[in-house]
């Protein structure tokens, strides 16, 4: 089981991650913004934090910042909800926005895309555990 910290401003979004989550075995904290999520990183050990770039207050850029600088080994799974017209060939890859996230997700998405993507960003000690 790992232990995955979700940051995202949409409720409905928390609440889905963290089902989905939940349900494939994992301890999970949900916060509602950047700053409340960088608190719950300094009180506990995480093995993966999830990300959503586009937030108010502090954006998902600069709380992958904060979080690299004090965690810099922590994987960071980015989510965005940013609506896409073009082609998958032709969507910005938010990795290349920000080199410390291990992978990202354009939401809506699917608990199968979601599981996988946390799946390819967790150490294999905490996959062990699941």
């Amino acid at each position: 089981m790992a232990k995955i910290l979700v940051i995202d401003d949409d409720p409905t979004v928390l609440v889905t991650v963290d089902l989905v989550l939940k349900r494939a075995g994992h301890g999970v904290t949900t916060t509602i913004n950047a700053y409340r999520g960088l608190e719950q990183l300094e009180r506990g050990a995480f093995d993966l934090v999830i990300v959503d770039l586009f937030m108010p207050e502090m954006d998902g850029l600069e709380a992958i910042t904060q979080i690299s600088l004090r965690h810099p080994k922590l994987p960071i799974l980015v989510l965005s909800g940013h609506a896409f017209e073009a082609t998958a060939a032709e969507r910005p890859d938010f990795l290349a926005l920000e080199p410390r996230a291990y992978a990202s997700l354009q939401k809506p998405f699917r608990p199968s895309d979601l599981l996988d993507a946390v799946g390819r960003c967790l150490p294999s000690t905490a996959k062990a555990a699941t």
